[in-house]
């Protein structure tokens, strides 16, 4: 369509001495359609950035209606029309259009450099159309380009959008940025790749067989769970303590499968202590990290930061790895009031014994002053069985304050017998269909 319109406005304008006698007429209607089609480029410039939340832009470009109403009372000056369309039409092609495009693509596509960028160009665009509006105000009874001084100025309009177009370009292009973020996410992914990591998730390939709540059974436990998460003024830690095999992993399985649903799940570790990595403390945190980074792009970015500037910082002590990998740059998180989810089962699994309490140690350290500094809102599920040096973890001051207990053997004996009860129920209901069926084929 812009081509279209830029066809028209560019043609050759004929010379006075070549005019016929209608050659008014057909300069006006010239001139009608020179314009015409100038104000359509504009109004497609201006539509572009309406779903572009940067405040202010939206009203900065539907400013420049002003520079267009200064050159609407100019109707002879067909040369700074042109000049002012060839404008317009680069804000369209290299800034507006392709912001509107990227932001539809990647809701988060504006980062901070370029929203910064952005706000500069809204303001500079602002004055322009202030410039305009003071010079189309000019006393009534004074016409436009009366006096060569009104011409200079409206010659000084168009140089100063195309400066600032250009300004901004200089800078890099929309279309630059694309690329360059491309090419940057791609590096950070390479350094986060390299990182070591257990196969730890609630989804991991080491733990095929492994199956969430049968529907129906454990509603009093996962409704609690469920409560807790979406109560931003709960506690941030949840310590589901019981013996062995009475189904702390299930439930872990549970809430970590639902999270993910709702693009809450942060990270999950499931220790195991017949799996070497998925027991070493060492790895929870690059692990967590790796998956913080797949997450979200900023969380991305604050690793990938980390492994540059210290490209060993996975093989250093949890405290350190702690801080570099999880805590600074869950606090570089600017969504407010978001809520991430972290699931850990079975930490009574990770060995040594001194592994799993400094990993509490170091969430109880850590959660108030992320919380604090981001207002995000953080969820850490802890399953594990009450081991003595766990317990003793939790009754300490820092934790007791952050942490509520759920004591998973203590459900009443009746929730358990029903819940068993509606287990076998469908499993007999489904050994019975298939013993009719095998009854059929013979």
């Amino acid at each position: 369509m812009l081509k279209k319109f830029a066809k028209k406005l560019h043609r050759p304008t004929p010379s006075p001495s070549t005019q016929s006698p209608g050659a008014n007429n057909q300069r006006s209607n010239r001139w009608n359609e020179f314009f015409n089609a100038t104000q359509t480029i504009f109004e497609i410039a201006k539509e572009s950035v309406k779903a572009v939340p940067v405040p202010g832009l939206e009203a900065a470009v539907s400013g420049l209606s002003a520079v267009l109403n200064v050159y609407g009372a100019m109707r002879a000056n067909e040369d700074a029309l042109k000049l002012l369309s060839e404008a317009l039409e680069r804000l369209d092609k290299h800034i507006t259009r392709p912001l509107r495009e990227s932001v539809a693509k990647d809701p988060n596509f504006l980062d901070e450099n370029l929203q910064e960028r952005l706000n500069e160009l809204a303001e500079e665009l602002t004055n322009l159309a202030k410039r305009a509006e003071a010079l189309q105000s000019r006393r009534a009874h004074k016409k436009f380009f009366e006096y060569k001084e009104d011409s200079g100025l409206i010659q000084e309009l168009n140089k100063e959008l195309d400066r600032i177009i250009l300004t901004f370009t200089a800078q890099g292009s929309i279309g630059g940025e694309i690329e360059a973020r491309k090419a940057r996410k791609a590096a950070q992914m390479i350094l986060i790749n390299g990182l070591r990591r257990a196969q730890a998730r609630h989804d991991s390939s080491s733990r095929v067989g492994t199956n969430a709540c049968f529907e129906g059974t454990r509603i009093g436990i996962l409704q609690a769970i469920s409560t807790w998460i979406e109560d931003s003024g709960s506690s941030s830690i949840f310590w589901l303590s019981g013996m062995a095999g009475i189904g702390k992993s299930t439930i872990a399985q549970t809430v970590a499968e639902l999270e993910e649903s709702k693009h809450r799940l942060g990270a999950s570790f499931f220790f195991s202590r017949d799996d070497a990595e998925r027991r070493d403390p060492g790895l929870v945190c690059p692990t967590i990290a790796y998956q913080l980074a797949i997450f979200d792009d900023g969380l991305k970015r604050s690793v990938a930061y980390a492994l540059e500037k210290d490209p060993d910082v996975a093989l250093s002590m949890v405290k350190t790895q702690f801080e570099e990998l999880i805590a600074k740059p869950l606090k570089g998180i600017n969504n407010s009031g978001q809520t991430i989810v972290f699931v850990l089962d079975a930490l009574d699994e990770c060995d040594p014994s001194s592994g799993a309490e400094e990993i509490l140690r170091r969430w109880a350290v850590e959660l108030p002053r992320i919380s604090q500094e981001t207002k995000i809102i953080l969820k850490v599920l802890v399953t594990s069985r009450p081991e003595l040096h766990i317990q003793n973890q939790f009754r300490s001051p820092s934790l007791r304050t952050l942490s509520q207990q759920f004591i998973l053997h203590n459900v009443e004996e009746s929730v358990v017998q029903a819940d068993i009860e509606l287990f076998l129920r469908y499993r007999f209901t489904e050994l019975r269909i298939c013993m009719a069926w095998q009854s059929l084929g013979r």
